[in-house]
């Protein structure tokens, strides 16, 4: 089913600073990942947090660069999304669907140990990761 959505603007220039040439200087004959596939990475991060297949994305006429139309996805409990600093970021469970992801360390000890938590975005669970490092 097509649904239209709405980026914040915060989301709308995360997406045009992924399109950005990449400077870079080659070392070991490793290249980093081209303007493209920069891109195609932000639209599937962005598709995982509003629930959109991201190859699906069409724009909306008359209507601004941050509205546009995708095919819609439901994301699986337990989904691993990425691995972040080697913590796995995951879709939540049903029971905490308010906060959408998870995020939890190999290493995790259980109670008290905070390298495990949950947000409503990848990007704030990005963020609560980049604290406790």
């Amino acid at each position: 089913m097509r649904k239209e959505f709405t980026m914040t603007k915060e989301q709308c220039e995360k997406l045009l600073d992924a399109c950005k040439p990449v400077t870079y200087m080659v070392f070991g004959g490793i290249e980093p990942r081209s303007q493209q596939e920069n891109a195609n990475a932000a639209w599937a991060a962005l598709g995982l947090e509003l629930g959109f297949d991201a190859m699906s994305v069409r724009p909306v006429a008359g209507k601004g660069m941050e509205v546009f139309t995708a095919e819609v996805v439901q994301h699986v409990e337990g989904q691993l999304i990425e691995t972040y600093k080697d913590y796995k970021i995951t879709v939540a469970p049903a029971h905490q669907r308010e906060y959408r992801f998870n995020f939890c360390h190999p290493d995790y000890d259980g109670p008290g140990d905070k390298r495990c938590g949950f947000a409503t975005t990848v990007q704030g669970c990005r963020e609560q990761i980049d604290e406790l490092e």
